[in-house]
């Protein structure tokens, strides 16, 4: 006897205000350029000019610029309305730093190509609190140009694609740079067109729903520098090595290194620290916390506090890198170690973290804290 299992899916009845918004929002969003605007001004002089004197040239020019009108709307409408757009997380990105979001536009006509397009992120930040009449009016006002309302996103760069065949893909990206760490989330993909005169912009919205890790941007490594220096206690700063091991090898010494993994004789005879590599040559364990926020995230008297937070977790990604850069293994709190740069848990932990008490599981050997005040304390 055979069982055949099927799954129902659950259809999520949206809030009324968000229903409310979409019905009330235009289906395209339109915007004259420069060319539009005095184009514009033209017809309306030619329009005054003509007006009572029965000149059948003005009349006729007249006509000429509203059928231009006519046709430019129904070919950019013609382009736009067989056009769809898919974008791929990008993973996590730096804050402070220009992104390359991609994306990838298809033209679903087997007759007609698309010209002149350009594709703008709708980005905004990912809440857990409810969204609010103001919010959605925000989100969804359409005269305001999308480049100039994302408080803290600010879009760099977004080329123009010039063709794309029938039944044919393009795959372009644009730069966002993103003043502040956190989860962002990209709501719609805006595709813009000048197809054909190039005097009106229409725009054509698309959801998305990608989402975003903004990690936050790394401190310069000169500022742990006296955290990181090499110390007389070599069983802090150095190497363990299993002198029994396998021979694998020679290399110049490097602060840090244990003594018992230098090359006595090889030194003597060349003047030059030479340590010994063997395959059993182990890193040790380090942890790097950070210091909590004293009474939960939720009792931040001072506004500061937040920037205070965002200082621990940039001192915490440099200090993480750094160490990983030198041969040690890093432990963050209790996320699982990488080999070098910054794993995505990590970065997640970073964008997320709003300086509530993080698990650190294991015995370290040594252990970093960055404090409130953004020191580095070394412990253990």
């Amino acid at each position: 006897m055979t069982t055949v299992s099927s799954t129902v899916p659950v259809l999520r009845r949206e809030p009324w205000r968000e229903r409310l918004f979409s019905l009330l929002e235009p289906p395209r969003r339109i915007r004259p350029t420069k060319a539009g605007w005095l184009f514009t001004a033209l017809s309306a002089a030619i329009a005054v000019a003509a007006m009572n004197t029965g000149n059948n040239i003005l009349f006729i020019f007249l006509g000429i610029q509203f059928g231009l009108v006519a046709a430019s709307g129904l070919w950019s409408e013609t382009v736009l309305r067989g056009l769809s757009a898919s974008a791929p997380s990008p993973g996590w990105v730096d804050a402070g730093r220009p992104a390359a979001i991609r994306y990838e536009l298809r033209v679903k006509s087997r007759r007609w190509p698309a010209f002149v397009l350009q594709v703008l992120p709708d980005i905004q930040p990912v809440t857990d609190g409810p969204r609010t009449l103001r919010l959605l009016w925000r989100e969804n006002r359409w005269w305001t140009p999308l480049e100039r309302r994302q408080s803290g996103i600010r879009i760099v760069r977004s080329p123009w694609i010039r063709r794309i065949p029938p039944a044919g893909t393009a795959q372009a990206h644009v730069e966002v740079n993103f003043a502040r760490r956190g989860l962002y989330r990209i709501q719609h993909l805006e595709i813009a067109t000048l197809f054909p005169f190039g005097l009106i912009q229409k725009r054509k919205r698309i959801e998305c729903g990608v989402e975003i890790v903004v990690a936050p941007e790394p401190v310069p490594a000169s500022e742990l520098g006296s955290v990181l220096s090499a110390s007389s206690d070599t069983e802090q700063t150095g190497l363990r090595v299993d002198p029994s091991g396998e021979f694998d090898g020679l290399r110049p010494f490097s602060p840090g290194d244990s003594p018992r993994m230098i090359a006595w004789k090889l030194t003597a005879r060349t003047g030059a620290l030479t340590v010994r590599l063997h395959r059993e040559t182990l890193a040790p364990r380090v942890y790097v916390r950070m210091e909590p926020l004293r009474g939960g995230p939720a009792d931040r008297p001072d506004p500061s506090e937040q920037q205070r937070t965002d200082r621990q977790a940039r001192i915490a990604r440099t200090l993480v890198e750094t160490l990983r850069a030198g041969g040690h293994d890093v432990f963050l709190q209790d996320a699982p170690p990488v080999h070098e740069g910054l794993s995505a848990g990590e970065a997640r932990m970073l964008a997320t973290w709003d300086g509530n008490e993080l698990p650190c599981a294991g015995t370290p050997e040594k252990t970093f804290v960055v404090t409130r005040q953004g020191h580095v304390i070394r412990a253990g």
